[in-house]
């Protein structure tokens, strides 16, 4: 079953790189896809947080579900499951490339997903939600 998922997974990223993907749009979307690299952006965006009052507890929580999200996500999680970037198994080009050789689960999104569930639970209701 797993096997046969991957198979589907590998044959889908085949596709986009060989009729969807274009050089054009691949040039806005590598330098979009990089403000997430580590966390950065939600982890300057919640230090900014951090200096204001009315938006400091957000900050804080952000940075926090953060960290518990590393711990979990690309400590724990990632050397478990070892899932392989698609262009380590498949012959597809990367846009970006990455250091880590694990793919799954994804730290970019982790971090997104903590930061901006943090925020609309800790910032007043016309700063975020």
């Amino acid at each position: 079953m797993l096997d046969s998922l991957l198979q589907l997974d590998g044959g889908i990223l085949l596709w986009i790189q060989e009729y969807v993907r274009s050089t054009s749009l691949s040039a806005v979307i590598a330098p979009y896809t990089m403000l997430g690299d580590a966390g950065l952006m939600w982890i300057a965006l919640s230090l900014a947080m951090l200096c204001f009052r009315k938006t400091r507890k957000a900050g804080a929580l952000a940075l926090g579900a953060m960290v518990l999200g590393l711990l979990v996500t690309n400590v724990t999680i990632k050397p478990l499951v070892e899932r392989a970037r698609p262009w380590l198994d498949w012959p597809i080009v990367p846009l970006v490339t990455e250091g880590d050789p694990n793919s799954f689960p994804s730290g970019h999104t982790c971090a997104a997903f903590a930061a901006g569930l943090s925020w609309a639970r800790a910032l007043p209701w016309r700063w975020g939600r």
